[in-house]
Parts: structure tokens; sequence; C-alpha cells
């Protein structure tokens, strides 16, 4: 099954524990999330995605969500931020437009 790896990384700028905002906020080390066809499938389904990539802007806000909210649920807690460049973006939107919309 054919996946896309994308990047990230993590910072944590608020401590449920202490209650309080994290004065300096380290960033974590590169980590990785694959996506499959499955998993975009079982977030959007294939007619969606095929409407999403009638518009560009659409697409690329749908993409950013997607990604953003899968890592954030399985990889991630509440309290972390994660920080993505956008060619690791462009990596699912051209995975998703190839292996999901094609």
């Amino acid at each position: 099954m054919k996946t896309v790896t994308v990047e990230y990384r993590t910072r944590k700028h608020y401590c449920h524990c202490c209650d309080q905002k994290i004065e300096n906020p380290k960033t974590s080390e590169v980590r990785d999330f694959n996506f499959s066809k499955d998993s975009c499938l079982e977030w959007l389904s294939q007619e969606h995605w095929i409407t999403e990539a009638e518009y560009e802007d659409e697409l690329n806000q749908t993409i950013k969500e997607f990604v953003y909210e899968t890592i954030g649920f399985f990889a991630t807690s509440s309290s972390t931020k994660i920080i993505i460049d956008n060619h690791e973006l462009e990596k699912v939107k051209k995975f998703v437009l190839e292996e999901v919309v094609a």
C-alpha cells in the first residue's frame, strides 16, 4: 500500500499539570507520520476529495485541516502545537491527487 510520510515537529506551550504557560517552549526533533489512501478516505469520501480538488484554495485548506487534525488526534496532545512546513503539505496534496482523486 502506498503512503506519504509527513515530517513535523511539536512544541508544547502550556502545561496542564501546572496550569501555566511554558515560558521557553522547546521544539521537538523531526517526527514522521504516514498517510495512506485509506486514512484519506476515512477522513473524507472519495467524492468529497474529488469535489475539493476542483478548487485549489479549497483543496489546500482541506489538506491542511486533514493533516493537522489527523496528526493532532493520533500523535500529540491538545496542549501541543504542531509545526509542519508547507512543502510537507504539498506532498500530501500530490498524494491525494494521484492516489485518491485519480
